[in-house]
């Protein structure tokens, strides 16, 4: 389903003429989803936390492809504004971002912090397609995302849940 979803938008931002700056896979493990997001964006972060991981990821997309920025972090408690990129020093997020099965922690403190890692590094008018893994963080990315939605930056806050998968516009 994530697939389909992830096609649906990256239709849509062509579809409107826009192609992103830049694109992140918060969570890359192999790198299923960087080949949909090199199709549509000049820039692409793949983070994860495993090494081994992202070494897999470079070979399923092919090493060369020089706009793909891959890097070790621990996705719970980077500062993902301040991760060296590349870019600029005005940089203001990521303009679309897929985070696949990665909340699949046990630990509440550490879902929460993940979603607002993700959260606090999709620029305005950017999008996250999420896919949540387990019934416990379909509940804790539910709660979090209620409480975004009371927030100013979210007053066009935007969930179209779909089982597990729900795809967020921030405004």
């Amino acid at each position: 389903r994530i697939n389909s979803s992830l096609e649906r938008v990256c239709d849509s931002l062509k579809d409107a003429g826009r192609r992103p700056e830049w694109g992140c896979d918060f969570g890359c493990g192999v790198g299923l989803w960087l080949p949909m997001l090199a199709q549509v964006c000049r820039r692409i972060a793949a983070l994860d936390i495993s090494r081994s991981l992202l070494d897999v990821a470079r070979r399923t997309v092919g090493m060369d492809d020089t706009r793909i920025t891959y890097r070790a972090v621990d996705l719970a408690n980077v500062d993902l504004r301040r991760l060296a990129l590349g870019q600029p020093m005005d940089w203001d997020g990521f303009d679309l971002a897929v985070c696949a099965n990665v909340l699949i922690s046990p630990d509440e403190v550490t879902v929460l912090s993940l979603l607002d890692r993700l959260c606090g590094c999709i620029r305005s008018e950017g999008f996250i397609l999420l896919l949540v893994p387990a019934v416990e963080s379909v509940q804790l990315v539910r709660k979090k995302l209620a409480k975004l939605a009371k927030t100013p930056r979210s007053t066009a806050l935007q969930l179209t849940p779909s089982g597990p998968l729900a795809s967020l516009r921030l405004p």
